[in-house]
């Protein structure tokens, strides 16, 4: 085991059980560098693209866009935002726990798994407000094209004084 790996302390070989030793002390320059490489190791270019929602919690379009481009980490990104302030994990027990109000409980029911849906009717809301926005967009194209091709059969100057 490395001194990384057993927290900077020294390495024994099994003799010295039976006593009791005192932990050894890791400077705190020593521990700085071990989270700056942490941090560094667990940083990903992609959480960079996805900018938070406000802290209203509105999630816009521009906020889904940018979730649906980072994929799984984007999936995430709206999960937290969509069920903001209504759900926590707990990383060291594995457990879902949902707010009740004045306190966090235990997640018994799978609520949390069940606030995936939550997700997909946000995606759903967006995929129709962008269906309308393109089907609005090709209405005032046809209105445009439409217009024009009644505009170039009107006479001109050139034409009436002839």
């Amino acid at each position: 085991m490395s001194d990384d790996e057993n927290g900077g302390g020294e390495m024994t070989d099994g003799a010295d059980q039976g006593k009791s030793q005192a932990p050894a002390v890791v400077p705190i320059e020593q521990i700085r560098e071990r989270v700056k490489k942490r941090r560094n190791a667990e940083a990903s270019p992609k959480t960079d693209q996805i900018a938070a929602p406000d802290p209203a919690g509105l999630v816009d379009s521009q906020f889904i866009s940018a979730c649906l481009r980072a994929n799984e980490l984007g999936d995430g990104a709206l999960y937290a935002a969509v069920n903001r302030g209504k759900f926590i994990h707990c990383k060291s027990s594995g457990q879902w726990f949902r707010w009740i109000g004045h306190s966090w409980e235990l997640d018994i029911m799978d609520g949390a798994l069940a606030a995936v849906e939550n997700v997909v009717d946000r995606l759903l809301d967006e995929a129709d407000l962008l269906g309308r926005q393109a089907r609005d967009a090709i209405k005032i194209e046809d209105n445009k094209t439409a217009f024009w091709g009644r505009v170039s059969g009107w006479p001109t100057m050139k034409t009436v004084a002839k």
